[in-house]
């Protein structure tokens, strides 16, 4: 239960323990390098796109350290994503903040990890969370920062909001860099893609809810944020600009979109098919694998299209270094996803044209 105030309780009563010497924090590199031959604990307790942007990590993890127990601590309603996951991972789902902690802590206690890589955590409660649970050494995603930085071990890799090379740097690159300290080995550009993991079964139920047809291009008018959001008139004007009779038009969205893709649609029953609410996260990945290109804002299922080799067209509404292209868009076979944004952070979405929308996604399609 998330009371008035608990954040403020939780937090200095954790840094004042920690002060105090309650608290038996390791932050010797010799030491966690040695505790995480033993087992590791990956944390992306926050967005979908935060979870895939993870799965580099989780992937060469397992390369390099085959024989340790590894755990993934990820937000609730995506964990079927990871579940058929192939790097033998223990899951752990979070599901808000304060909700279900004893169930969640004896879950990580279990497992008896040792060392926590944090790629995106709440604060503040998730960190003393991951303590509760055992685990005694942490890391943090570089550039970034934490309400406990002094409890991390790679202090001298975070940054301060008001620093200027706060977030900066790509996601995937600066999740790897918390193993290239823990091994001392260097990761490639061959480690980046992303990954997700569906079934046969998956693709199958999606399928049986497509057109048959070989040119269907995907849209996702939702985004997590209202500022995110395109206008619905520039996604109608864009089907338009985009129609031809070979071309079959997908709208996705959660249940919650349901009413925002009726309206993009607008009656368009010729060419387009509304399956928002209809499809699960696996199945709307199997979907999308049959799409020749997926277009959308920046956000979760933008993420999950480039994880399955899906072409895609984005626009981005940055309001920060850490939400810009630079640091969350395509980092690996750029000629396939394209990007758009406004000029400046936190200008609005009309500013992105249905017109320049058109072009660039002609370029993908062609």
């Amino acid at each position: 239960m998330n009371i008035p105030g608990r954040d403020f309780w939780t937090l200095n009563y954790h840094l004042l323990s920690e002060k105090w010497g309650f608290k038996q924090i390791v932050r010797a590199p010799e030491k966690i390098q040695d505790m995480a031959a033993k087992s590791i604990l990956v944390v992306a307790s926050t967005a979908l796109g935060d979870a895939i942007l993870c799965t580099p990590l989780l992937r060469k993890l397992r390369e390099d350290f085959p024989n340790t127990k590894i755990g993934f601590l990820v937000k609730k309603p995506f964990s079927n994503l990871f579940e058929q996951h192939s790097h033998n991972l223990q899951l752990h789902t979070y599901t808000k903040k304060y909700r279900n902690e004893g169930a969640l802590i004896s879950s990580i206690k279990s497992q008896n990890y040792q060392v926590a890589l944090l790629a995106n955590a709440n604060d503040p409660d998730v960190v003393p969370l991951i303590y509760k649970s055992g685990v005694r050494a942490f890391l943090r995603r570089p550039t970034r920062d934490s309400a406990y930085r002094n409890w991390m071990a790679n202090i001298d890799e975070l940054r301060h909001p008001h620093e200027d090379d706060y977030a900066t740097g790509h996601a995937i690159i600066q999740n790897l860099r918390m193993l290239e300290w823990l091994t001392h080995k260097p990761t490639h550009v061959g480690d980046y893609p992303t990954e997700v993991y569906i079934s046969n079964d998956d693709e199958i139920a999606a399928t049986r809810l497509l057109p048959h047809t070989k040119n269907l291009i995907g849209i996702h008018p939702g985004a997590s944020k209202d500022f995110k959001r395109w206008p619905v008139e520039y996604f109608q004007r864009l089907i338009d600009l985009l129609y031809t009779s070979e071309r079959h038009f997908i709208i996705t969205g959660s249940p919650e979109e349901f009413e925002l893709c009726e309206k993009v649609a607008n009656g368009r029953n010729e060419c387009v098919t509304q399956l928002a609410g209809k499809l699960t996260l696996r199945q709307l990945a199997g979907a999308m694998k049959q799409f020749k290109v997926f277009i959308s804002g920046d956000t979760g299922p933008y993420h999950l299209a480039m994880a399955v080799g899906c072409p895609t067209l984005t626009w981005f509404s940055p309001t920060d270094k850490g939400s810009d292209i630079e640091s969350v868009g395509p980092l690996y076979n750029r000629q396939k996803h394209l990007v758009i944004r406004p000029k400046g952070y936190s200008q609005a979405m009309r500013t992105i044209s249905p017109e320049s929308v058109y072009l660039e996604v002609m370029k993908v399609l062609s």
